[in-house]
C-alpha cells in the first residue's frame, strides 16, 4: 500500500473512533433513562423476586447495567479516557446501593450471597461507591478545580476514601456506619463548598447539573424529603421508590453532565482542527510530513511555492528529487540518532538558470512518519556567506587572510583524504623590504597589490591566493596537474622578473622565489603543510635561479618528516622552554683519568607524549624557523646557573663545553648579552669552553677571531668542534687562537679498521701539539680506541666507553670523569693502562 494510502486510512479510522464516541455519548442519556424507567416499572408493578420466581426481574436490570458498564469500559479502553472507566464503575456502585437500599442487595445477577458475607460487603460496596463519586467528581470538573485551587481541600476529600476503605475492612458494619456518616457528612460539605466555587468562578453549567443530581440524592437518601412532605401533609410514594428516583435522577444527571462535556470537548476539537488546517494552509514556513521512504504525503500551499510544483504527484514527491540523495541520507540519520533535527540544506537546480535556495529544515521523527518545517533562509545564508567572505579576505590585496588560508587548507587536506594529490605554492617577494625602505609603506602597499591583482590573473580559475606575512604568500591549485601547476607559477616568477613595476615613475624589476609542493594522502596538520612549502621556497631562494623549485611528498616521506614539522610549528608559534633539558657527558683526561671531571652539557628536547626528539631535529628545526638563537640564550643562561649553584662541588671541573651555533655567534645582540651573562656569572663563567663548529668559524672570520679573542680575555676557552670535517681547516688554523680542537667523531668512531682515519687524527694531534692546544676525541665506543687514542697522544676522550650523558643531578657527586665508567673491563684498562704521562702536563687543564 503506498503511503499515501496509509494515511488516509488512519484518518478514516480516526474518524469513525470519533463518531462512535459521540455517538455512544449521545445515547448514554437515553440508555440510563430506560434503564432506570425498567427499575421504576418493577416496583410500581409490584413485581418482585420474593413473590414470584417466574419474573427475574431485578437480575435483568443487573445484567442491563453490567452490559452498560462493560460497554462503557470498551469505550475507555478505545479512547484512552479514564472518565468512561469511572462512570461505568460508578453505575455499578449506584445500582449496588440502590439494592441496599430496598433491601435486595443480598441477591447478584440471581444468585444469594452468603449472609456472613453480606456485612463486609455492604460497607466495601458503601466505602467503594464513596471513592468512585469522588473520583468521577474530580475527573469531570479537573480543570474547574484547577482554576478554583485548593488543592488541599481536594487531597482531604481523596484521603477520606482511604480512610473509609480501611473502616470498612477493619471495623464492624455497625461501626462502620458511624465513621462512614461523619466522613461523608464532612466530604459532602467540601463538595458543596468546592461547587459553589466551581459556580462562583467558571459559571459551567455542568456544576450546576451536578449540584442539583446532589441535592436530590442528599434530601432523598437522608429523609429530608420524607419530612418535609409530612410537614405539608403530602403524600409522597414510600421510601423504596424515593431510592429508586434518587438513583435514576443521579445517573441521569451525571450522564448528562459526561454527555455535555463530550460535546465541548468535540466542539472545541472541531474548532482546534479548522484553526490548525487555517494555519497550515496559510503559514508562510513550508510544512511537510513525510513518510519513511521519503515520499512526501502532506505539504502545505507555502511548501509547493518553495519546492515549485502545483501538487504531490509523481516524482514530485519525493524528497531526494528536490534536496538531492544526500540531504535525504542525512535527515534521516540525524533523526534515527536524536529523534529531532534541524539542518540546513540546498535544493537541486532544476536548470542551469535556475538558482540554487538555501533552506533551514526542522523535523522531528513521530508515529512512524517524519513531520517537519521547511524556511526560506537564502538571504539569510547570502549575507553569511557575504560576511564570511569579508572575514577570510585580506583588506589590502583582496587575498585570503590567515582565516581564510587555515579554511582552505582544511577543506584541500579533507579533498587529499579521499585520494587527491594536493598542490601548493609558497611564494616569496623578496624585494619588497626594498621598496619599503626606499619609497615608504605607502608606495609598497601599491606595490603589493599590484602584484597580487598580476598573480591572480595568471591563476585565473586554476588558484587562489593568500597572504600569509607582508611578503609572503600561499598559492592553492585546484583541479591541475602538478606539471600544470608548476607551468603557472613558473609564469607567475617570469612575469614579475621580466615585466617590471613602474614605481614612482621609474621601472623596477621585482625579485621573488616560489616552492611548489605535491602532497599526498597522509595525516597532515594545515600548519605542516605551509611549512613543507615554505621549505621549498627557500630552497628556490638559495639557488638564486630564478626557477621554480617543485618537491613531491608522499605519505611515508611526510611521515619521516612529521617530528620535525611539528618542532618547526612549535618553533614558528614563539620559542619556549617548555620540554627542553639538560644533560651532561662526562669527558675524562687520558693521562689522568682520576684527577679531573669535565663534562659536554647537551641539549634534549621531549615532545608532549615525552618521546625524545633527536638532537639533530631540534637543531635543524631552531635554525629555519630562527629561534636557535633563543635556545643557545636558554643553554647558556641555564647552565651557567647550574654551575653557580654547584660551584662548591666542582673543584675537579678544568672545563664545562658548551655549543654555540652559527647563528647566534652571528646575532650582535645575543653576542652582547652572552658577555653581559659571562660577566654576571664571571666565578664560575671561567669554565667554560665555548665549542664553535670550523665550518661556522671560517664563514666570518674576522667576527669569529673578534669573539674568541674577547672570551679568552675574560678567562674562558674556545674549541673548534667537527675538527677535520672542513678543507680548510690547517690552511686557517693559525689564524684562530682557539685553545682546544675538538676531533671529529667520524674519524673517531672505526679507526682501528681504516689506517687513513689513525694517520688523520695523527696529523691533528701534531698540529695542536705544535699550537700548544690540547685536543678532544668525540664518539670513542671501545676499549681499543680508547688504547690508539692514548697511544696517538690524544688528551682527552668522549663516548659511550667512557659514560653515556647524565642528569646534572649525579655530575657533583662523582670525583672525577673516569667514576662514570659502568664497564669493568674499561674500568680495569683505565686504571692499568692509562697513567699519567708529565710530557703531556702543558696541554692538559
Amino acid at each position: 500500500m503506498k503511503p499515501a494510502q496509509d494515511q488516509t486510512q488512519a484518518k478514516s479510522t480516526e474518524v469513525g473512533l470519533d463518531r462512535l464516541l459521540s455517538a455512544f455519548a449521545a445515547y448514554t442519556v437515553p440508555f440510563v433513562v430506560v434503564l432506570f424507567a425498567l427499575g421504576t416499572l418493577i416496583y410500581w408493578g409490584r413485581v418482585s423476586y420474593f413473590a414470584s420466581g417466574a419474573f427475574q426481574a431485578i437480575p435483568m436490570l443487573e445484567g442491563v447495567v453490567l452490559a452498560l458498564s462493560l460497554a462503557l469500559l470498551l469505550v475507555a479502553a478505545a479512547s484512552r479516557k479514564w472518565l468512561y472507566v469511572l462512570f461505568a464503575g460508578w453505575l455499578v456502585g449506584n445500582l449496588r446501593l440502590t439494592a441496599l437500599s430496598m433491601g435486595w442487595d443480598t441477591l447478584w445477577l440471581g444468585q444469594a450471597v452468603p449472609l456472613t458475607l453480606v456485612p463486609l460487603m455492604r460497607s466495601v460496596t458503601i466505602a467503594l461507591y464513596y471513592i468512585l463519586t469522588y473520583a468521577l467528581f474530580t475527573q469531570l470538573f479537573r480543570a474547574e478545580l484547577a482554576q478554583i485551587g485548593y488543592a488541599r481541600l481536594q487531597a482531604v476529600g481523596r484521603f477520606s476514601g482511604v480512610v473509609l476503605l480501611v473502616a470498612a475492612l477493619a471495623l464492624p458494619y455497625d461501626q462502620f456506619l458511624s465513621v462512614m456518616w461523619a466522613v461523608v457528612g464532612a466530604s459532602i460539605a467540601l463538595v458543596v463548598f468546592l461547587l459553589v466555587q466551581v459556580i462562583r468562578l467558571t459559571r459551567a453549567i455542568e456544576a450546576v447539573w451536578y449540584s442539583v443530581t446532589l441535592a436530590v440524592v442528599i434530601a432523598i437518601g437522608s429523609g429530608a424529603m420524607g419530612l418535609f412532605a409530612s410537614a405539608l401533609h403530602i403524600q409522597l410514594f414510600d421510601d423504596t421508590v424515593m431510592h429508586i428516583a434518587a438513583a435514576f435522577v443521579s445517573s441521569l444527571l451525571i450522564a448528562l453532565v459526561i454527555a455535555n462535556s463530550e460535546r465541548k470537548e468535540r466542539h472545541h476539537r472541531i474548532k482546534a482542527q479548522a484553526e490548525l488546517s487555517r494555519v497550515y494552509n496559510v503559514a508562510p514556513v513550508g510544512l511537510f510530513t513525510l513518510s519513511m521512504n521519503g515520499a512526501l504525503t502532506r505539504a502545505n500551499p507555502a511548501l509547493l511555492s518553495m519546492l515549485g510544483v502545483a501538487n504531490l504527484e509523481g516524482e514530485h514527491a519525493l524528497w531526494e528529487n528536490h534536496f538531492g540523495r544526500q540531504a535525504w541520507i542525512k535527515l534521516v540519520d540525524h533523526l534515527e540518532r536524536d529523534g529531532e533535527v534541524e539542518l540546513e540544506m540546498q535544493n537541486l537546480r532544476q536548470s542551469p538558470d535556475q538558482k540554487r535556495s538555501s533552506y533551514r529544515v526542522k523535523a522531528v521523527l513521530e508515529n512512524d512518519q517524519i513531520e517537519g518545517s521547511l524556511q526560506d533562509i537564502t538571504g539569510h545564508a547570502d549575507a553569511i556567506s557575504q560576511l564570511r567572505m569579508q572575514a577570510n579576505r585580506d583588506p589590502l590585496t583582496d587575498t585570503l587572510n590567515h582565516q581564510g588560508i587555515d579554511a582552505e587548507l582544511r577543506a584541500s587536506l579533507e579533498r587529499m583524504a579521499e585520494c587527491e594529490t594536493y598542490k601548493l605554492g609558497y611564494l616569496e617577494l623578496n624585494s619588497l623590504k626594498t621598496v619599503n625602505n626606499l619609497y615608504g609603506k605607502a608606495v609598497g602597499d601599491d606595490v603589493l597589490r599590484q602584484i597580487c591583482e598580476r598573480v591572480k590573473e595568471i591563476l585565473g580559475l586554476n588558484g587562489q591566493m593568500g597572504r600569509l606575512t607582508g611578503s609572503e604568500f600561499l598559492l592553492f591549485f585546484t583541479n591541475v596537474t602538478l606539471e600544470k601547476a608548476r607551468e603557472l607559477a613558473q609564469k607567475i616568477i617570469d612575469d614579475l622578473l621580466v615585466r617590471p613595476l613602474m614605481i614612482g615613475g621609474a621601472p623596477f624589476k621585482f625579485k621573488c622565489s616560489m616552492g611548489l609542493v605535491e602532497l599526498e594522502h597522509a595525516h597532515l596538520e594545515p600548519e605542516d603543510a605551509i611549512v613543507v612549502a615554505k621549505r621549498a621556497a627557500r630552497m628556490a631562494r638559495t639557488s638564486q635561479t630564478g626557477q621554480v623549485m617543485v618537491q613531491r611528498h608522499d605519505a611515508r616521506q611526510l611521515a619521516e618528516q612529521g617530528q620535525e614539522l611539528r618542532l618547526l610549528r612549535e618553533f614558528n608559534s614563539g620559542f619556549s622552554p617548555d620540554g627542553l633539558s639538560l644533560v651532561m657527558q662526562p669527558i675524562m683526561s687520558l693521562s689522568d683519568p682520576f684527577s679531573s671531571l669535565n663534562f659536554e652539557v647537551l641539549l634534549r628536547k621531549h615532545d608532549r607524549n615525552g618521546r625524545l626528539v633527536p638532537t639533530g631535529k631540534i637543531i635543524a628545526a631552531a635554525e629555519e624557523s630562527g629561534v636557535m638563537s633563543q635556545i643557545d640564550r636558554w643553554v647558556v643562561n641555564t647552565t651557567l646557573s647550574w654551575l653557580d649553584e654547584n660551584a662548591g662541588k666542582l673543584d675537579n671541573t678544568a672545563f664545562v663545553c658548551v655549543n654555540l651555533s652559527g647563528m647566534s655567534l652571528n646575532d650582535e645582540p645575543f653576542v652582547e648579552e652572552f658577555f653581559a651573562t659571562f660577566e654576571r656569572y664571571a666565578h664560575v663563567a671561567r669554565k667554560l669552553l665555548v665549542e664553535i663548529t670550523e665550518t661556522v668559524a671560517l664563514h666570518d672570520l674576522a667576527s669569529t677571531r673578534s669573539f674568541i679573542t674577547r672570551l679568552q680575555s675574560l678567562g674562558a676557552r674556545v674549541a673548534l668542534d667537527d675538527f677535520g670535517a672542513g678543507y680548510t681547516s690547517f690552511a686557517y688554523l693559525k689564524q684562530l687562537p682557539a685553545n682546544a680542537l675538538k676531533i671529529d667523531g667520524a674519524f673517531i668512531r672505526s679507526m682501528n679498521d681504516h689506517p687513513t682515519d689513525v694517520a688523520i687524527v695523527r696529523a691533528i694531534v701534531t698540529l695542536a701539539q705544535s699550537l700548544n692546544m690540547f685536543t678532544i676525541a668525540e664518539w670513542a665506543e671501545d676499549i681499543p680506541t680508547l688504547r690508539t687514542l692514548k697511544d696517538l697522544g690524544v688528551d682527552y676522550v668522549q663516548g659511550y666507553v667512557i659514560s653515556q650523558p647524565q642528569s646534572p643531578d649525579l655530575i657533583p657527586h662523582a670525583s672525577s670523569s673516569a667514576g662514570f665508567i659502568d664497564d669493568h673491563k674499561t674500568r680495569q684498562f683505565v686504571g692499568y693502562y692509562v697513567q699519567p704521562n708529565p710530557d703531556d702536563s702543558s696541554r692538559t687543564l
